[in-house]
């Protein structure tokens, strides 16, 4: 049996940093502010955030987590401060995807058209829910609650009234668990991949080197 919800009944959702022009041109002056050394500061460094952008998320459904870049200090930065198993929906992009974020550093913001969303573990499983809005059918219905014309996108009040069809706990577990192995195994496959072609490039590498020299070697013979 399932029952449908809409999503700001199983989670709490919040928006990422969108500065308003005043707060770009204040973090612009910050920024070179932050680029010289200050009193007490012998090495010039200032702890700073890391900004997580829609586009940090790859096609495998992975975060470039070692890929962010620092960004001058946020105000409000709890507000927007991304937590460990949230559900994280870009609203501005080409292609609509879910990802739970695992494994997060420490001081990582949401900077840019984000859903932040942080389901009620209690009803929710949010390996599920990501597995959900990632289905072909919940992606079309996602796609066709987009507004606007050149760029389409998700207004964070459609993604709180958006509804999700929730099984049972143990059940919503059993589907979050498969999905995130089957996102594993095709992960481990692409980097197996990878390294089948290094290797196939290595090796045919090295025996053209090794022909290279034989003709060298035979060239020099025959003269």
């Amino acid at each position: 049996m399932t029952r449908r919800f809409r999503l700001a009944e199983i989670a709490a959702i919040r928006s990422g940093f969108v500065p308003s022009a005043a707060e770009a041109r204040r973090r612009r002056e910050e920024d070179a502010r932050l680029r010289l050394p200050t009193a007490g500061q012998h090495d010039g460094t200032v702890e700073t955030d890391l900004g997580l952008q829609p586009g940090a998320i790859q096609t495998d459904g992975t975060i470039a987590w070692d890929g962010l870049v620092a960004i001058p200090p946020v105000r409000g930065v709890d507000r927007y401060a991304i937590q460990e198993g949230e559900v994280l929906l870009p609203l501005r992009s080409q292609r609509i995807h879910a990802v739970v974020a695992r494994g997060v550093p420490d001081r990582v913001l949401a900077t840019g058209q984000w859903a932040l969303i942080a389901p009620d573990p209690v009803q929710v499983d949010a390996a599920y829910l990501a597995w959900y809005l990632n289905h072909p059918q919940t992606r079309a219905r996602l796609t066709g609650a987009m507004v606007g014309t050149s760029l389409q996108f998700l207004t964070l009040a459609t993604v709180r009234d958006f509804e999700v069809e929730l099984p049972d706990l143990s059940t919503q577990q059993r589907i979050g668990h498969v999905a995130e192995l089957t996102t594993w195994i095709a992960q481990l496959e692409k980097r197996l991949a990878a390294e089948r072609q290094q290797l196939t490039d290595a090796v045919a590498m090295a025996v053209l080197d090794r022909a290279k020299g034989q003709f060298g070697r035979d060239s020099s013979s025959g003269s």
